[in-house]
Formats: structure tokens, C-alpha cells, sequence
């Protein structure tokens, strides 16, 4: 880990706490590392480098022994802090090597959701993003559908623009969302004190936005079936924290309520992972989740195919200076955050006096929008 590409000081999602048992490991690659999750014997989360210091066997094949992980090849255990608690050709006089370690690294479960630590040094917040309406109490108990998770084989910033972006989905979803191509007037952000994240909306004074549309597609079904087809733009919001989490608040004039959660998580400089979410607050039944389920797997799959297809041979960070409009603020607002936190990381670690001057001319280049003359 410890890739400077990236926000490291930061918690980004692994996987779903179902995803993890106390069996078999579960392998995946997250900034640049292939990393191991199982579960110890008082069921906590363990991540450990899954390149056994013996002969290099593959940790990830191997199993879960007495809440340590084992080695496939020759035996080896390790445990949750990554030491090596069990060499079976050992004799009981020999002391097992210092260096018989691996890697362990910061994790925390949290509303059925595995969150990993950027770095290996301990988590400066102690504590994963948590969200009000993921709690079970919140509105009665809100309805959780949630997605596989997508292996993308496009760069982390793009996944994360095309998460945040709203203007794409007559494009790329005609079928899933369908809708005429959006009109955007403007768009309202809130950046958070500690440039950490964002808040954003759609601005609801401006009558633009009065004509409510997404009641086309299998969405759209779905919502005249269930009557929750106008939104109160007022209420409705989208938001962007740290690592790479994305969510679109909707309350309809009804007084129901759904969220659309994103969470994405660099693999390397090239490849990302995709989890994603549907919560709601009505029509809490068995047949509403199969369908909504098929909704988001149909969604998130055209995003990750068409992501791919577009922006798989970009570099870690897209183009050189993209051409911008008033409907790409949320991403310009997204890459205001990445790069600052990236900034404000080096500046921690090389105190250089030039830092101040690069994140300054950072913020300015990533609030520019072309206006009417393409200029």
C-alpha cells in the first residue's frame, strides 16, 4: 500500500462483511497490494499481505486454522497481528524466525461494510464512515439491496467521475433509466471544512429543474407501480468522502425515501473495485428487493462495461485538461478533493514550502468550466 496516486489517509470499503468468513480467506487487490481477509476465532475482521515470507506461496488458497491464517505450501500460520504463530516442521526447541511475519493492516466492520486503511501506519480518524440511513432504526428500518462487487478494469477516478456524474444515463442506461438528456442550469456544492468531501444539489430554485423527469425505463416502471414518481428537489442531494464513496439522497414529494450508494476502491493505478447499494424506505417486501436487486446488478454492470470500453487505456489520471461544463461540477468537485488530500499528504511528509502554491494552482485548475464560447 502506501500508493501516493492516492488519498491514503483515508478509509475506503474492501468488501461486505458477508463476503468474510472463518474458513476460507478471501483475496483481493486493493492500492497495489493483494491483500487477505478472513475472520479470528472472536470473529473480528483480519488483513494480511497474502505473499506467505517462506517460499512465496499464495496465503489466498490457503485456510483459516484456529483463527490463523495457513499456509497451503508448508503449513505456516499466521495471525491477526501477521506473525507467524505455527511452523509444523519446526522442532518444539526451535524458536520460530522474527521475520516470519506479514503485513497487517487497518480494518474495521461497520453497518455490513469492510472498510481498509490506506496506509499501514495507524488510522488517523479511528473511526469508517457511517451513514444515517444505513442505521437499522433510522426511518423504520431502511430496505438494503446490495450489488456484487464489480471488478473494474478502468482507472479509479474515472469509476468514481462516471459514479458521481448525472448526466450519462440516457446514454449509457436507456434501458435501466432511459430519460430525455438532463438540461443543468447549475449545481450548488458545499465542500466540508477539512476538504475531505462534498456536499451537492441540484439547484432547486432554478425552474429548469421543476420538470421532474426518470419515469421511463425499468426505474420508472418501478416507481409508477409503487408511486414514488416526483422528487422534492429541495431535499434531494448527492454527496463525495473520502476514499471513494459516492451516495444520491432522493426524498419524493411522498415522503419516501432511497438512496443510491457507491463505493469504489483503487486496485492499482488502473483497476478499481465497485460495490454498490440500494436503500429505500418503502415497499419493504421480498419481490420488491429481487426486482430492485436486477435493477442495480443491470445498472452498476452497464457502468462498469461502458467505463471500460470508453476509459480503460486512460492513465491513472484521465486525460491531460478535460473540456468542462456547469454539468461536470460534481466531478470537478470530486478531483478538487482527490488532489488536494493527495497535497496535503506530501506536504505532511516532505513540509515543502512549494505545497501551498501547488495545491492553490490545483483548486483553480480543477473549478475551470468552458463557457459558452468553448473557451
Amino acid at each position: 500500500m502506501d500508493n501516493k496516486k492516492f488519498p491514503t489517509k483515508a478509509w475506503y470499503a474492501a468488501g461486505w462483511s458477508h463476503e468474510i468468513n472463518n474458513e476460507l480467506p478471501l483475496k483481493r487487490k486493493i492500492l497495489g497490494s493483494q491483500i487477505i481477509f478472513f475472520r479470528d476465532l472472536e470473529n473480528k475482521v483480519v488483513a494480511l499481505d497474502a505473499m506467505c515470507p517462506h517460499r512465496g506461496a499464495d496465503l489466498g488458497i490457503g485456510k483459516v486454522v484456529n483463527g490463523n491464517i495457513q499456509c497451503p505450501f508448508h503449513g505456516w500460520e499466521f495471525n491477526s497481528a501477521g506473525k507467524c504463530a505455527a511452523i509444523p516442521s519446526q522442532c518444539p526447541s526451535k524458536n520460530i524466525p522474527n521475520n516470519a511475519k506479514v503485513n497487517a493492516y487497518h480494518v474495521a466492520e461497520s453497518q455490513g461494510i469492510i472498510w481498509i486503511w490506506g496506509e499501514k501506519s495507524a488510522p488517523s480518524d479511528p473511526n469508517p464512515p457511517h451513514y444515517y440511513f444505513l442505521e437499522e432504526d433510522y426511518g423504520r428500518g431502511m430496505r438494503r439491496v446490495r450489488d456484487i462487487p464489480i471488478f473494474a478494469n478502468a482507472p479509479f477516478l474515472s469509476v468514481v467521475e462516471n459514479a458521481i456524474d448525472n448526466t450519462h444515463p440516457p446514454f449509457i442506461h436507456p434501458g435501466t433509466l432511459a430519460g430525455e438528456p438532463p438540461r443543468v442550469a447549475d449545481q450548488v456544492i458545499r465542500y466540508d471544512d477539512d476538504m475531505r468531501g462534498y456536499w451537492g444539489q441540484l439547484d432547486p430554485t432554478d425552474p429548469v429543474h421543476d420538470d421532474v423527469k426518470g419515469t421511463e425505463g425499468m426505474l420508472g416502471l418501478s416507481r409508477r407501480l409503487l408511486g414514488v414518481t416526483r422528487l422534492d428537489r429541495e431535499k434531494c442531494y448527492f454527496r463525495f468522502d473520502l476514499g471513494g464513496v459516492v451516495y444520491f439522497y432522493d426524498r419524493f414529494v411522498s415522503g419516501h425515501e432511497q438512496v443510491a450508494l457507491f463505493m469504489v476502491t483503487p486496485a492499482d493505478d488502473t483497476q478499481a473495485w465497485f460495490f454498490g447499494e440500494h436503500v429505500r424506505s418503502f415497499a419493504k417486501n421480498a419481490l420488491v428487493d429481487y426486482i430492485i436487486k436486477k435493477w442495480v446488478r443491470q445498472l452498476n454492470g452497464e457502468d462498469v462495461e461502458h467505463v471500460e470500453l470508453m476509459l480503460s487505456s486512460q492513465q491513472t489520471y484521465g486525460i491531460d485538461k478535460p473540456v468542462s461544463v456547469i454539468a461536470d461540477r460534481p466531478a470537478l468537485a470530486f478531483r478538487r478533493v482527490f488532489f488536494r488530500n493527495i497535497s496535503d499528504e506530501d506536504e505532511q511528509e516532505t513540509h515543502s514550502a512549494n505545497d501551498t502554491k501547488t495545491v492553490a494552482k490545483q483548486d483553480a485548475e480543477h473549478e475551470v468550466i468552458a463557457d459558452a464560447s468553448g473557451t
